[in-house]
C-alpha cells in the first residue's frame, strides 16, 4: 500500500509539473496581457475600500451561518446518540437537496452584476424570475422524492437503526414544504450580491440566526429535534422576507460598484 501511494505521489507530481510547463510557462508569449506589469502593483486605497465595503457582509454572512451551525449542534448533542445520527444524516442529506439552489443563487449572482453593469436591468429581472422559478420547480421535487423515499435515503446512510432514521425523518417531515423558499434565499441575496448590494447578506444571515437560535433554545426542552425543524423553517421564512422586500424596493438599483454603461 505505501509502494502504491508512492506511485500516485510520483505520477501526480509528473502530470502537474508538466501541465504546469506547458500552459503556464507559455503563457507570457501567447497571451502578455494575462501577465501583470511590476509597474501594476500599486496599493489603491480606493478599490482597497470597494473592496472591503463589497466583502465585509460577505464575511459577516459566513461567519453568522457557522457560528450558528455550531451552538445549534450543541443543543443536538445533549438529545442522546439517536438524534444526534439522524440529524447528521439529515444535514447531509439537506445539503444535497439545496445545492442546486445555491449553484443557483452563484449564476444569478453573475449574471445580475454583468447586465447592471450593461445596463440591461429589464434582462436581468427577466432571467432572476427565470432562474428563481427553476430553482422553485428542481426544489419542489427534490422535496416530493424526500417525502416519499426520505426513510430509504436515511437508511442508505444510517443502515437499520430505525430510531435514527425516525428522528432524521421527523426533522425532514416538518422542513421539507419549507426548501423551496430556499429558492428566494439564495437566488435574490445572489442577485443583490451580484449588482453590490452585498450589505443585505449580512442582515438578513444574522436576523434568521438570531431566529433560530431564540426559538431553539424556547422549544428545544419541550419537543427535541422538532424544535430545530421549526427554528429552520422559521429562520428561512425570515431571510426570504428580507431578501424579497429588498429586492421589490428597488434600492439595489443605487448600488452598483460602477457606473451603468449608456447604450
Amino acid at each position: 500500500m505505501s509502494i502504491g501511494r508512492h506511485w500516485d505521489c510520483g505520477i501526480y507530481n509528473y502530470c502537474t509539473g508538466n501541465l504546469w510547463r506547458i500552459f503556464v510557462g507559455s503563457t507570457p508569449k501567447k497571451f502578455p496581457m494575462a501577465v501583470p506589469k511590476r509597474s501594476e502593483f500599486v496599493f489603491d486605497k480606493k478599490l482597497l475600500g470597494i473592496s472591503l465595503k463589497i466583502c465585509t457582509p460577505i464575511i459577516i454572512q459566513q461567519l453568522a451561518v457557522f457560528l450558528g451551525m455550531l451552538i445549534v449542534q450543541g443543543f443536538i448533542n445533549g438529545l442522546g446518540n439517536a438524534s444526534i445520527g439522524g440529524m447528521t444524516a439529515a444535514s447531509r442529506i439537506e445539503a444535497f437537496i439545496l445545492l442546486p439552489v445555491q449553484a443557483l443563487g452563484n449564476a444569478l449572482s453573475i449574471f445580475a452584476g454583468q447586465n447592471i453593469g450593461a445596463n440591461e436591468t429589464d434582462r436581468m429581472k427577466q432571467g432572476t424570475r427565470f432562474g428563481i422559478t427553476l430553482s422553485i420547480a428542481i426544489t419542489a421535487l427534490l422535496s416530493m422524492i424526500l417525502l416519499f423515499g426520505g426513510k430509504g435515503i436515511l437508511g442508505l446512510i444510517i443502515g437499520d437503526n430505525k430510531e435514527m432514521i425516525l428522528n432524521g425523518y421527523s426533522y425532514f417531515h416538518v422542513c421539507l414544504w419549507f426548501y423551496p423558499i430556499n429558492a428566494l434565499i439564495y437566488g435574490l441575496g445572489g442577485v443583490l450580491s451580484g449588482v453590490g448590494d452585498t450589505l443585505v447578506a449580512g442582515i438578513h444571515s444574522l436576523a434568521s440566526i438570531l431566529v433560530k437560535l431564540f426559538v431553539t433554545v424556547l422549544l428545544i426542552g419541550k419537543l427535541g429535534i422538532l424544535s430545530i425543524a421549526i427554528a429552520s423553517c422559521l429562520e428561512w421564512c425570515v431571510a426570504s422576507a428580507i431578501v424579497v422586500m429588498r429586492y421589490k424596493g428597488n434600492k439595489w438599483q443605487s448600488k452598483a460598484v460602477v457606473k451603468m454603461v449608456q447604450n
